[in-house]
């Protein structure tokens, strides 16, 4: 790998990323939570019509401790809350440019002089 000051090496592999995220959030009461996230990344490893990838979680708490029943244990429990979350996640860990098509050589590949096979019709004439 090449050392140069001051440029990133990232730039020097081509490729490039893009990324989007936009969250809610509700609080009920400081007891019951609710949040829900989307996250949309853009990546040139993938080909034109697959860029993009969209990526949801949701979660949700429950603090107990501001409950009414558990208000007389505030001297052993000063914060319990309980939380389920669910998400999605990517991955764009692939080489750069792998969509595009490849060359492919057939046996064996050039020819040179009489190496050259001969095609021969088989029309009737």
């Amino acid at each position: 790998m090449i050392s140069i000051p001051g440029v990133l090496i990232g730039l020097l592999s081509g490729g490039g990323l893009m990324s989007y995220m936009a969250r809610a959030q509700y609080n009920y009461k400081e007891k019951y939570l609710l949040n829900a996230t989307v996250r949309a990344d853009g990546s040139s490893n993938f080909a034109e019509g697959n860029r993009w990838g969209i990526f949801p979680s949701v979660s949700a708490g429950w603090v107990l401790t501001e409950e009414e029943f558990l208000s007389n244990t505030s001297d052993v429990l000063d914060n319990l809350k309980i939380r389920a979350s669910w998400g999605q996640n990517g991955n764009q860990s692939i080489p750069n440019f792998i969509y595009s098509s490849q060359i492919a050589y057939v046996f064996p590949g050039y020819f040179f002089g009489d190496t050259k096979p001969s095609f021969r019709s088989n029309s009737l004439s």
